[in-house]
């Protein structure tokens, strides 16, 4: 995966980082704009109080659909590259940037619990 700690911090760590540094409000309203897909994505590796605390900003029905959807996603093998395309995507929105493309896509399949 690209995001090694060679290259940074990990990048779960950067989207609470930059939500710390920005008012409320503004986080809300920028992570309102990111499909349930993304946010869910770059939730995966957080800590359950992490994500209660990023999904509380997004309000019920959003945070009901990002939690079903995490939900979803934690038993799906994700690509690496999938992943860092929706963590670049919420980052690049948190930073205040333009978060029109390019949207994820992964296949759900079966996990590999044998």
């Amino acid at each position: 995966m690209a995001f090694s700690r060679a290259y940074g911090p990990a990048p779960h760590r950067t989207i609470i980082d930059l939500l710390a540094e920005i008012p409320a409000v503004d986080a809300q309203n920028r992570l309102m704009r990111i499909g349930d897909k993304e946010i869910a994505m770059s939730l995966l590796f957080m800590a359950d109080g992490e994500q209660d605390r990023i999904v509380n900003l997004l309000g019920r029905g959003k945070g009901t659909r990002v939690r079903d959807e995490l939900t979803r996603q934690r038993h799906s093998r994700i690509a690496d590259t999938t992943y860092e395309t929706a963590v670049r995507t919420v980052i690049r929105a948190l930073q205040g940037g333009r978060t029109e493309a390019p949207r994820t896509y992964y296949r759900p399949t079966r996990s590999r619990t044998r």
